[in-house]
């Protein structure tokens, strides 16, 4: 099982498919995480950082690093 729940982030939206298979991918492989609802109309400052090419969700982070491909 992963660290705390604050080493892995998810930035998401909750009409999303594509966040909704990451959340259900980590809750069967049983990872803590920390989920943050975006607004794309209204794109976080933490969401343009981590995916500054397409500022696109999903979004994973973990140890404050993007993953690569996580979008």
């Amino acid at each position: 099982m992963a660290g705390a729940a604050n080493d892995l982030k998810l930035l998401g939206m909750w009409a999303s498919p594509y966040v909704l298979r990451v959340r259900l991918a980590l809750s069967i492989k049983g990872i803590s995480y920390e989920y943050t609802e975006e607004d794309l109309r209204h794109k976080s400052e933490l969401l343009l950082r981590s995916n500054p090419v397409h500022n696109k969700v999903p979004v994973l982070i973990h140890d404050g690093k993007p993953v690569s491909e996580s979008c």
